[in-house]
């Protein structure tokens, strides 16, 4: 899907092609049709599952809550045994909050960087609290391994945002110290925190 994008310029005449299929020319036709193709599969792919899931999860109620298993209920049983009566869309949440982190945030333009990390850990803030409050799963080692995981996340975004703050402030003004006197750490404890986000996961 991706490769429609990938392009091989021309030294000399500044004709662009595909990297993955060098007969197809960029901005042809036939470059355009498999572009349209390509976005339509990028989009398909995230938005499908969700609906697939949750169209799969919704007959499922009533069988659920009356404890009366159906047919469909106990093949779909992948996607709501783990959890809760009550909670048994969870699952549908949880792919979600993946296919925001993953493909939603990466929407954001590339030179807003820190605006994506803002979000992904605003994300994952609220997830973590959703899963401290719902506890969702049917055996309480996995609610608490779920809220650890999900808060190994968040302090991995948080040292992102720290470190591209820290490294925002050298760049506007280098050898000045402004970063150390804000953040209140220097460039040597920056890389202690980058270890140590490493190290959590």
């Amino acid at each position: 899907m991706f490769q429609a994008y990938v392009v091989d310029a021309d030294s000399t005449t500044y004709i662009e092609y595909m990297r993955q299929d060098a007969s197809v020319q960029c901005h042809t036709k036939e470059h355009d049709s498999i572009t349209k193709l390509a976005i339509f599969l990028i989009v398909l792919w995230p938005l499908g599952s969700l609906v697939l899931f949750t169209s799969l999860l919704v007959p499922c109620y009533k069988a659920l809550h009356t404890r009366t298993p159906t047919d469909l209920s106990r093949a779909t049983a992948f996607l709501h045994r783990e959890y809760e009566t009550r909670w048994y869309w969870w699952e549908a949440v949880d792919l979600l909050r993946k296919i925001v982190l993953t493909g939603v945030v990466v929407l954001i333009p590339e030179e807003r960087y820190f605006l994506r990390l803002v979000v992904a850990t605003l994300i994952c803030s609220c997830y973590a609290v959703g899963l401290a409050v719902a506890t969702p799963y049917k055996r309480y080692e996995d609610d608490i391994l779920a809220v650890a995981t999900n808060l190994v996340l968040l302090v991995v975004f948080l040292g992102a945002s720290w470190t591209t703050l820290f490294d925002a402030i050298e760049e506007q003004s280098p050898g000045q110290g402004k970063a150390e006197a804000i953040l209140g750490w220097c460039d040597r404890d920056r890389k202690r925190i980058l270890l140590r986000c490493t190290g959590s996961l």
